[in-house]
């Protein structure tokens, strides 16, 4: 059954990509609607749809990962008008829009760093450990060959008895 759904979502989410990320999901909901920014800082969204799609994409809008964080979603459901052709974000003024995706590249972009320097002092520790690990071989290995040469040694004085007992 197509359904209808009014949606304020609010938490981080201007300025971090939301709205692509909504528009995506909608799309692959296979939703028709619009998602537009709002002055008090939350996210308006309207789609029409499958029922079942609504509530995957209400879902997919609820689990939205960082750089977004969304602390509420509010919906309320109605009979679809079929004003909506497609799934398309509600521009802003230029300015704006190009603020905020130079801000939401950057919130990216730390992240992506924040995940690098993690996987680098893991990489150093995994290092770290390799050394020690390699030390540690290094050790029985020398121990080893002492004992072997021990044990060699013994061998040769053992066989020289034996030979000078020898007729």
């Amino acid at each position: 059954m197509n359904r209808r759904a009014d949606m304020t979502v609010s938490g981080v989410v201007q300025g971090v990509g939301f709205r692509y990320m909504a528009r995506i999901a909608a799309r692959q909901c296979l939703l028709r609607g619009e998602v537009e920014n709002m002055e008090d800082e939350t996210v308006r969204i309207t789609c029409e749809g499958e029922e079942e799609g609504i509530g995957r994409f209400v879902e997919a809008v609820r689990g939205a990962k960082k750089p977004i964080e969304v602390d509420d979603v509010r919906v309320e459901y109605s009979e679809p008008t079929g004003e909506f052709k497609s799934f398309r974000i509600v521009m802003g003024d230029l300015v704006t829009e190009m603020s905020e995706g130079f801000g939401a590249g950057s919130a990216y972009f730390r992240m992506m760093l924040e995940k690098q320097d993690s996987m680098l002092e893991k990489q150093d520790s995994m290092l770290e450990k390799q050394d020690d690990t390699v030390k540690e071989i290094r050790s029985l290995s020398s121990s080893m060959h002492d004992m072997m040469d021990a044990r060699f040694q013994r061998l040769e004085d053992e066989i020289s008895k034996i030979k000078a007992k020898l007729p």
